[in-house]
């Protein structure tokens, strides 16, 4: 079953919350109020979705698509921004 970029970006902040790391964002409206299809981010992932762009992981392109369909290229781009572990 496919899952949307949002889902992915909570996958990823709970993985990040799991390592230790703070995925607190101050202000998630702020965060995604720099893009038009801030509306596409659903209520309960507003803020994993705001930590995922305050840390570059997602966003990059100008857009974030929220209740889109995530593909493999961007399940992999958004993995390796994330890189919670350096590559050796």
């Amino acid at each position: 079953k496919q899952i949307t970029r949002e889902e992915f970006a909570s996958m990823l902040a709970n993985f990040a919350k799991n390592l230790g790391d703070d995925v607190t964002v101050e202000n998630a409206d702020k965060v995604l109020g720099a893009f038009a299809d801030a509306n596409t981010v659903s209520g309960w992932a507003e803020s994993n979705v705001a930590w995922a762009v305050e840390n570059g992981i997602m966003g990059n392109g100008g857009f974030i698509n929220g209740n889109g369909a995530i593909s493999r290229a961007e399940v992999a781009s958004m993995a390796v921004n994330y890189q919670a572990l350096p590559l050796k």
